[in-house]
């Protein structure tokens, strides 16, 4: 799937021609031969070789292990807070970690010493590869053992403050993506977060060599999909929508028609103006914040707000009867409630909405696709991709790399209307590598995000691919994709 780390290209050498056990031996020996210690072999090979012996078996001792989702959403991600916060617990909550793995050895080996290389935070700089290769090494043993679990690893570098911090993963699909033709395919997996950490991620997707292919977020997914998607899915516009929304209505009804089954669609076309009245007002909530609010409610999950939490409204609002900017009004609560009984009320809403985020991960998916392929072509993004035209515009490496993977998106015959739609939401007077890029390609396509859209965005977007990249690859899903995604909170 992708180009092996140089070490453990070395060890998968010396795997094919002998065992492990006879591996060890015949490295102990040259090191006595040559006068050298285990130690002076260096240290990616020495993570190398345990990756290439940890592997063996995995499949056997950890298929069983029915603690796993307890690690990853609870044990592993405690552990990590208290030692980034430096709270007295922090002994306690990573003998917990360990004891749970005590079944197998390997798994708490990882552990431990991920735990030893971040005990100090003035080192985490100085032995940050070697953190996140131990991080990496805890994935690929979960990949080995078929379990459904991955963990992206961190350092926090700010004033004052370094710490180790975690996101941990459920993956809910893995497949591969084909580019240009058979021969060159990429992995990709659909992962949704099980920690209950509060970083936020910013992304719906990501893609490096580190991960060995996509990895694709659809908890972040899930929030756009409910938030932007859901409410212009009716089959009529309402006077809730904005002028994007209005805009893109038909064409994401269109491609929601040719990937959503009839009955889905029509439970979420019921709802969708239920949706829109619901985010409509969350904005409105938000918006107040220019005039001095600090209340905020964020994405609401599928059937709207939790019971437990519409009292907590209801106090708000009394204690802010009078005020010149209230965090919310009594109207607004009983906004949310309707529209929360509204939602819950109604069968299968909840399969619906699964389709409904596996249908815009699409975009996505092929976004990120292109992302790995362009890695392969650029050496990792070490180098900037070809692109003369790019020069003109003075575009970084990052951004010609977000340029790349935007204009494969809008020309996919997947969902490339609602991939602009996704784009067109985004902040594009920002600085960032996706609004630069944007900004380029944009009216090239004659796009105007709130008042014109092409009927041929594929076709222009293919144009384009050539004339900045040198070739318009055809981006194709698998058979095996996913026609939902689980809702794990």
């Amino acid at each position: 799937m992708t180009e092996e780390h140089d070490a453990d290209a070395v060890i998968a050498a010396y795997a094919r021609k002998a065992r492990i056990k006879n591996i060890t031996a015949a490295i102990i020996a040259l090191a006595s031969i040559i006068g050298i210690g285990w130690l002076l072999l260096g240290d990616r090979l020495q993570r190398a070789y345990r990756s290439a012996s940890i592997e063996i078996g995995a499949r056997e001792r950890l298929a069983n292990m029915s603690t796993l989702e307890r690690v990853h959403a609870e044990l592993l991600p405690g552990w990590v807070i208290s030692a980034s916060n430096k709270r007295d617990d922090t002994p306690e909550k990573f003998s917990a970690l360990t004891d749970a793995l005590a079944e197998d050895a390997n798994a708490k080996s990882i552990i431990e010493d991920l735990g030893n290389l971040t005990a100090d935070a003035d080192t985490l700089t100085d032995r940050g590869d070697e953190i996140l290769d131990t991080v990496k090494l805890w994935n690929r043993y979960m990949d080995k053992a078929g379990q459904p679990w991955w963990v992206d690893g961190n350092i926090f570098i700010g004033p004052g403050n370094t710490f180790f911090y975690v996101k941990t993963y459920k993956i809910l699909g893995d497949f591969e993506v084909e580019v240009a033709g058979g021969d060159k395919k990429y992995r990709t997996r659909m992962a949704t977060r099980v920690d209950r950490t509060n970083i936020v991620e910013s992304f719906l997707g990501h893609a490096s060599p580190h991960q060995d292919g996509a990895i694709i977020l659809t908890d972040r997914l899930y929030d756009v999909s409910l938030r932007e998607v859901w409410p212009i899915l009716g089959e009529e516009s309402s006077e809730l929508m904005t002028a994007r929304e209005k805009l893109f209505a038909p064409k994401v009804r269109e491609e929601a028609r040719r990937h959503l089954p009839e009955d889905t669609l029509a439970i979420l076309a019921k709802h969708a103006s239920t949706r829109a009245e619901l985010e409509a007002t969350l904005r409105a909530i938000r918006e107040r914040r220019s005039c001095g609010s600090t209340f905020s409610i964020m994405d609401l999950p599928w059937d709207g707000m939790p019971q437990d939490q519409i009292d907590l409204l209801y106090r708000y609002a009394e204690r802010d009867r009078y005020a010149d900017c209230p965090s919310i009004k009594e109207e607004e609560v009983k906004i949310i409630i309707a529209a929360s009984e509204a939602l819950a009320d109604e069968d299968d809403l909840k399969k619906a909405a699964e389709a409904l985020v596996a249908h815009v991960a699409r975009a996505v998916t092929v976004h990120e696709a292109r992302h790995v392929a362009d890695h392969h072509r650029a050496n990792a993004f070490e180098e900037p991709l070809p692109c003369q035209t790019c020069d003109t515009y003075r575009l970084s490496r990052s951004a010609r790399a977000e340029l790349s993977a935007y204009l494969a998106t809008f020309a996919s015959d997947e969902v490339a209307y609602t991939g602009l739609y996704q784009a067109c939401g985004l902040d594009l007077s920002r600085g960032t590598p996706h609004a630069r890029a944007l900004r380029v390609i944009l009216p090239m396509l004659e796009v105007d995000c709130e008042e014109s859209l092409p009927d041929n965005l594929q076709e222009r977007a293919q144009k384009l691919e050539a004339e900045f990249f040198g070739r318009s690859d055809k981006i194709t899903l698998p058979e095996a994709y996913p026609a939902s995604l689980e809702l794990y909170r």
